[in-house]
């Protein structure tokens, strides 16, 4: 037992009580990691299905305008709630992009903002062009 003293023994206790915490340290930060990005991800969906509430609600509102043309409103009221369709839709087509990005950017549109570069996804589609 010469080589193993009171020190040595204090050392390896040491040494032991370290790795053990690291281990439990390590653990515990990849289970928070793992959490968080859950939590990210159900806040994506739950903020992606707000934009597709809010993009039906201004299409069926858009739908309503069309087809009660002259019917519904008088035409000043008419402007007036046209204009305001047409900037929501607007607004929600490019806060949907956040969501839904341009495909194949590389192939088209090389000279437009990265936005708007590529192929544009149908969901965005049937909104810029209401």
């Amino acid at each position: 037992m010469d080589g193993w003293g009171l020190e040595t023994w204090l050392a390896l206790g040491s040494a032991s009580l370290a790795l053990a915490s690291f281990v439990l340290n390590w653990s515990i930060v990849n289970r928070q990691v793992t959490m968080q990005f859950e939590s990210l991800k159900t806040q994506m969906d739950a903020d992606m299905l707000g934009w597709a509430h809010e993009a039906s609600d201004a299409l069926s509102e858009g739908v309503l305008l069309a087809r009660g043309r002259g019917v519904c409103f008088p035409p000043d009221e008419m402007r007036v709630r046209r204009l305001g369709v047409a900037q929501r839709l607007s607004s929600l087509a490019d806060r949907g992009r956040l969501f839904f990005p341009n495909h194949s950017p590389d192939a088209l549109g090389q000279t437009r903002e990265a936005a708007f570069q590529g192929y544009r996804p149908p969901i965005l589609d049937a909104v810029v062009f209401a």
